[in-house]
């Protein structure tokens, strides 16, 4: 029996009931907002999310000059990390049209805080 892995996941259900998991989402959901607002104006970044389908706070982009693996990259020689490639949704990139280049996704948690996401953002923008 994975003991550890027993044990961390009641702790992780513990966490989301004294949190609440919609105080989670509201969270999560508000930083998405704040990133999508600061790169909003910044041409070379190309955002894939349909907010319609919006089902996750999770926000998938690229930038024109780089792969999804060299921007990853490039954030993480910044502080950020973030993953680049496909994710393991072949068909959803499929959809989206970035099968040759991945995207790099952005997902926030609730230990993410407004500061880091404006300052994300602003590293966004300058690259």
């Amino acid at each position: 029996i994975n003991t550890p892995g027993v044990i961390a996941l009641g702790a992780g259900i513990d966490f989301v009931v004294k949190k609440g998991i919609d105080k989670i989402r509201k969270h999560e959901d508000t930083l998405c907002k704040i990133l999508l607002d600061e790169i909003a104006d910044n041409d070379k970044i190309t955002v894939y999310r349909n907010n319609e389908c919006a089902n996750a706070p999770v926000i998938s982009f690229n930038i024109k000059s780089f792969s999804s693996e060299e921007l990853a990259a490039k954030l993480s020689d910044k502080g950020f990390c973030l993953r680049g490639g496909l994710h393991c949704a072949f068909l959803a990139h499929s959809r989206l049209g970035t099968l040759n280049r991945g995207a790099v996704r952005f997902a926030p948690s609730y230990y993410n805080t407004a500061a880091e996401v404006y300052e994300f953002a602003a590293t966004l923008n300058r690259i």
